[in-house]
Order: C-alpha cells, then sequence, then structure tokens
C-alpha cells in the first residue's frame, strides 16, 4: 500500500507521498523576499531555519485564492512542510483533505502534459472514490536556479544588506 497527503487547490485534488512530508501546520507568518518569483511569497521561520514558502495555486498557473471565500466554504488553508531532496519546502495549500491508502495499480503514468501542467512535476495520477488526484514531485516544485535565489535572498537579509 502506498500513502499520499492530498490537498486541494481551486478545487483541484493533489497530493505528495506521506514519506516526503515533514509536517502539516497552520499558515504562518511569511517573510517576503525582494526579487523572488511571484508563487515564492516569502520565507518561513520553521523550527529555526528559513525555508522557502511556495504559493501551490500560483506555482501551477492557477489565480490566487481569496482566504474569505475558503474560509466561507469551510476550507481551511494549510502549510504542507515537504522534503524536496536536501532542502525543506513550506507548501501552501487551500485545504489539506486527509492521508490515502491507495494500490500501487490505482496509479497511471501522466501524460507529457496534464492540465497544463508539465511532467517534470507530476509523479503519478490517482484515481480513489472516482477522483483523479495529480500526485506531485515536491524535488522539482522549485528550481535550482530557483533555490540559488532564495539562498543569496536570505543571505542578504541575514546580514542586513539589501537583497
Amino acid at each position: 500500500m502506498l500513502r499520499f497527503v492530498l490537498f486541494s487547490l481551486d478545487g483541484e485534488s493533489f497530493g505528495v507521498d506521506v514519506r516526503a512530508v515533514v509536517e502539516i501546520v497552520n499558515p504562518r507568518k511569511i517573510r517576503p523576499l525582494p526579487d523572488m518569483p511571484r508563487y515564492i511569497p516569502g520565507v518561513l521561520m520553521w523550527r529555526g531555519a528559513l525555508i522557502p514558502t511556495v504559493d501551490m495555486r500560483l506555482r501551477l498557473g492557477m489565480e490566487p485564492a481569496d482566504p474569505f471565500q475558503s474560509v466561507r466554504q469551510g476550507r481551511h488553508p494549510r502549510m504542507i512542510i515537504v522534503r524536496a531532496g536536501a532542502e525543506r519546502i513550506a507548501l501552501l495549500v487551500d485545504h489539506v483533505d486527509g492521508i490515502e491508502k491507495v494500490e500501487r495499480q490505482s496509479l497511471t503514468l501522466p501524460p507529457m502534459v496534464y492540465r497544463g501542467l508539465k511532467r517534470d512535476y507530476i509523479v503519478a495520477l490517482m484515481t480513489w472514490h472516482k477522483v483523479t488526484s495529480v500526485i506531485l514531485r515536491p524535488v522539482r516544485l522549485l528550481t535550482s536556479e530557483e533555490l540559488i535565489r532564495f539562498e543569496r535572498a536570505v543571505s542578504a537579509i541575514s546580514e542586513g544588506a539589501p537583497a
């Protein structure tokens, strides 16, 4: 059996392998960083470390979330702290739906492009309870160039210099 943390973005279902998940937390204060892509709103202080925060709606080409509408719909945004190789990244999502156990045969390889998402981001498509979830590959959500830009910006703010 495989296990995935499933979450919602704009009414669509996504997931990550539970083994990549370090922690799920309520949204916390994000310190903005200059000169970062729009989908990296800033840095999160988590357990004494500064980690990049990725707004998953924006990363996947969706419209920004309306927090008031989410709460009215009974959805509560969360941050999923994931391992992405040696890095930790906070994924800002609309709602965590839970953890699902599925058989390997419930997974299928994605096409080269699925709903506008490049295959690089996607591990598999998972069908459960007549819902298709896109299982994402956390290590591909940020490029090495973006991580380098992030490290430079964090170094600059740590030293008190303009980033």
